[in-house]
């Protein structure tokens, strides 16, 4: 399955495979969840979507789940890009305006790591989701 963000229209498309593809996919959120203000998806079984003010939303099976991330100093205000994978206990925000990655744990939402930088001036993606201490090599592909 293929699962797209479409703000456009307030909804998750689930995209079913087919010869050649995917279809054109069918909405998935069922319980009215507002993600008209989303800007990054990620997905390890549940899906998270994250707003520019830094708000992360999990949903599973097309409906809102608790989770809320703990408080961090200077707040995330900035969000542009969320990561994680069924086989990582962490979740990543990019914070390209405070120039840091942070690292949430995803049962529980707290802080494990933030690393920042000067040289952090156009993050754009995030390194591999294999925990938090992440090698040098994977912070300098952002």
């Amino acid at each position: 399955r293929l699962y797209t963000l479409r703000p456009d229209v307030n909804q998750i498309l689930r995209h079913e495979p087919k010869q050649g593809g995917f279809n054109e996919g069918t909405p998935w959120i069922n319980d009215g969840t507002d993600v008209r203000n989303a800007v990054t998806l990620a997905i390890d079984g549940s899906l998270y979507v994250g707003t520019p003010d830094g708000k992360i939303t999990r949903l599973l099976k097309g409906q809102k789940t608790a989770f809320t991330l703990s408080l961090i100093d200077p707040p995330l205000t900035a969000l542009k890009k969320i990561r994680t994978d069924e086989d990582s206990d962490y979740l990543y925000a990019l914070d390209p305006a405070q120039k840091r990655l942070l690292v949430f744990i995803k049962k529980d939402g707290l802080l494990k790591a933030q690393y920042t930088s000067q040289k952090f001036t156009d993050l754009k993606t995030s390194p591999s989701t294999n925990g938090p201490n992440l090698p040098t090599s994977s912070m300098a592909q952002m």
